[in-house]
């Protein structure tokens, strides 16, 4: 006990312990709220663009895709109204002209095989009879190259047509990726002045907040007083 000296006002002493202690927690704590709060801000920032992005339009594909989706009927609306009556004249005829060349084939070979002459019984007599085709082999022929030639002018007015469609098509596809790029690059420019607006937005925050200044409660400022003031 020699060694042990009495302590005046214990209790005061005391609760001014519990005191610091309290303070000592509303710095950490006050601490800690701002580096929280610079850190969700600093995050904020690193996802600007993505942010922004998903806020964005996108560029409307479905339009364009009429650019590169173009059929037959596309290009004909282009033309003045006596090429579209020309191709689709010519179209008709060529198809409808060439079931008949096929049938060509299997009527030549009917003729071919079937017999000039017949005989039929009627009761007891045995009558001869004589087939005569409606026409001869000769006609037939001479009437199939006259479709086929009739065939091949239509046939070659539609693929002029067709050739010139397929034209058509790689200048619309040359249309679609001129447009696809300007709609990208406009996107991009629009998207990096948001970008740049809003993360000079964040920044002037994150400043705002590093410079936050912790504001000592009025019940804490006599204690804080006397630790100053304390002398050695």
């Amino acid at each position: 006990m020699d060694n042990f000296k009495k302590v005046n006002d214990i209790d005061g002493k005391l609760a001014n312990i519990g005191k610091l202690y309290a303070i000592s927690a509303f710095f950490r704590s006050a601490i800690k709220e701002k580096d929280n709060r610079l850190d969700m801000i600093n995050i904020k920032i690193k996802q600007v663009r993505d942010e922004q992005d998903s806020l964005l339009a996108g560029i409307d594909m479905l339009e364009l895709q009429r650019l590169i989706n173009v059929d037959m009927e596309d290009y004909l609306l282009t033309l003045p109204l006596s090429d579209v009556i020309t191709y689709k004249t010519a179209e008709a005829k060529a198809s409808h002209v060439g079931k008949f060349i096929h049938n060509f084939d299997k009527i030549r070979t009917s003729l071919t095989k079937k017999e000039r002459i017949s005989f039929k019984e009627v009761g007891e007599q045995v009558f001869k009879i004589h087939h005569t085709p409606l026409y001869e082999l000769d006609e037939l022929q001479q009437l199939q190259n006259y479709l086929l030639a009739e065939h091949r002018e239509h046939e070659s007015t539609v693929n002029a047509y067709k050739a010139k469609f397929r034209e058509f098509q790689n200048k619309s596809l040359v249309a679609y990726e001129e447009e696809y790029n300007k709609r990208s690059h406009e996107r991009q420019m629009l998207l990096n002045e948001k970008v740049k607006a809003e993360t000079e937005r964040l920044i002037v925050i994150k400043n705002e907040i590093a410079n936050f200044k912790i504001i000592v409660p009025n019940e804490f400022k006599t204690i804080i007083d006397e630790l100053l003031t304390v002398k050695p």
